[in-house]
């Protein structure tokens, strides 16, 4: 019989494909990326060498597996530190695929409150303050946990007296806690804290200090 041996990549008959699709950022967890050479009749090419790409982000591509395979086949690893979508593209001996990968990297475990917004350094006893404090709750590598709905107090860290918000504690909107309202009625200087569940690491810095009213 005559073997016929495959032909070039074909841009348009080559495939590439995530798995899975969506993936947590934080660092180790990975998405497969898969990538097959084929040619204009759609059979394997082996022994290409594939590039991987990707049109944004900050994620971390492996090195390739190999040359393609026996079934043209290529695999990449992907990860990320930072919630995104990212697109990848892959080329094939020269040839950009026309398929392209898309992976979203989504927030970790909350496990920080950052005030985003701080109370301002100064105020007086019993009026809301110039700038009420914004906490956002974020994963390990400082991604917004936009899906957390467990609600977040503002509560005195040091200093005594009484501290005052309409309403509090505050459910997160996209993982981010808005305070309003919020005032200390008694003249000293105060840290604040956020709260919430057993999320308890974030503290002001500076302090917020209240003249009499």
């Amino acid at each position: 019989g005559i073997t016929v041996g495959a032909g070039s990549v074909s841009a348009g008959k080559s495939t590439v494909a995530a798995s899975p699709a969506s993936v947590v950022a934080d660092g180790s967890t990975t998405s497969t990326v898969t990538v097959t050479l084929k040619d204009a009749d759609s059979n394997p090419v082996s022994g290409k060498s594939v590039s991987l790409s990707a049109g944004s982000g900050i994620s971390t591509i492996s090195a390739a597996s190999g040359a393609s395979s026996a079934a043209g086949v290529v695999t990449f690893t992907v990860k990320d530190t930072k919630a995104e979508p990212v697109t990848y593209t892959a080329t094939g001996d020269g040839v950009t695929i026309t398929l392209t990968a898309a992976v979203t990297f989504t927030p970790g475990t909350a496990t920080q409150l950052v005030f985003t917004t701080a109370p301002p350094s100064t105020g007086t006893g019993g009026t809301a303050w110039t700038q009420q404090p914004a906490v956002t709750v974020e994963d390990a590598n400082g991604n917004t946990v936009t899906s957390y709905s467990t609600g977040v107090a503002l509560v005195i860290n040091s200093g005594t007296g009484t501290l005052t918000c309409a309403p509090n504690p505050v459910t997160p909107s996209s993982g981010v806690a808005t305070f309003s309202g919020c005032s200390l009625n008694k003249a000293t200087t105060y840290t604040l804290k956020a709260t919430s569940g057993t999320i308890t690491n974030s503290t002001t810095n500076p302090s917020i200090t209240i003249s009499a009213g």
